[in-house]
């Protein structure tokens, strides 16, 4: 087959048998309804099939040279791709939907620049296991918005990518603020619930996201504050284990 043509095709050096089975069994597959079946030969035709075929009124087979199969016969021309912007979330649900072992990565005007491996995806979850590693990523809001499946509150620059550390704010209002005091303000990811007090020192704090789990409003005079403050705030369906665990996928690939 090549391109949705099934080639019907005899021995090499063909017979008249041959040749003429090869005309006869494409000519019932195309009656029983099957399209592009073509009558092929391997060989040069003899005189006596050439005579056969004359009296009959019939064009000789197609001449295929050899019937070893070329790229174009068994490469996968409908690919899945990974886009270089997309997030690490996104791949992921590609390998699972897909069944796939390996990703093409492309630019934005769909040209090759790298694959993506299920062993890479091994690699960079093996990286996180240092201790400050698990809590860095390298991110944009809009991503954070999109593997949550998030509600975005505020957010001035939504797609500026940059580099941060998570901080979960399941701790004392003392133990917060002293483990805040660890990172720089603009580089810090808090994700917390429904703890106001802890949501207020994130705020003065002016870290660069705010992350509500469970779906819960921010308070509409904390929000006035973050926006002076230029906090992003995004409002995640998920609780806080999960949401920690989620944002982790939204780098890029």
């Amino acid at each position: 087959m090549s391109h949705g043509i099934t080639y019907v095709i005899g021995h090499k050096n063909p017979d008249t048998d041959s040749i003429c089975s090869a005309i006869a069994y494409a000519w019932l597959k195309r009656a029983m309804g099957e399209e592009n079946v073509v009558a092929a030969r391997a060989g040069n035709i003899n005189a006596q099939t050439e005579f056969v075929l004359d009296y009959f009124q019939q064009q000789p087979p197609k001449y295929l040279p050899d019937i070893y199969p070329r790229v174009k016969d068994v490469m996968t021309s409908d690919v899945i791709t990974v886009n270089a912007s997309d997030t690490l979330n996104k791949a992921c649900r590609l390998f699972k939907s897909y069944n796939l072992k390996l990703l093409p990565l492309v630019d934005s005007e769909k040209c090759l620049i790298g694959t993506l491996s299920l062993l890479d995806l091994s690699k960079i979850q093996m990286e996180r296991l240092g201790p400050m590693k698990s809590h860095m990523l390298f991110t944009s809001v809009k991503n954070i918005q999109e593997v949550l499946g998030a509600r975005i509150l505020n957010a001035p620059m939504p797609e500026t990518e940059f580099s941060g550390f998570v901080v979960v704010g399941a701790m004392t209002e003392k133990s917060f603020k002293k483990r805040l005091q660890e990172f720089v303000p603009a580089s810090t990811i808090v994700v917390v619930s429904d703890r106001y007090e802890i949501q207020k020192i994130a705020i003065d704090f002016k870290v660069k996201c705010l992350i509500v789990t469970d779906g819960k409003d921010l308070a509409e005079e904390f929000l006035k504050i973050a926006r002076e403050n230029k906090v992003n705030v995004i409002i995640s369906p998920h609780d806080t284990a999960q949401s920690s665990k989620l944002i982790f996928t939204s780098i890029p690939v």
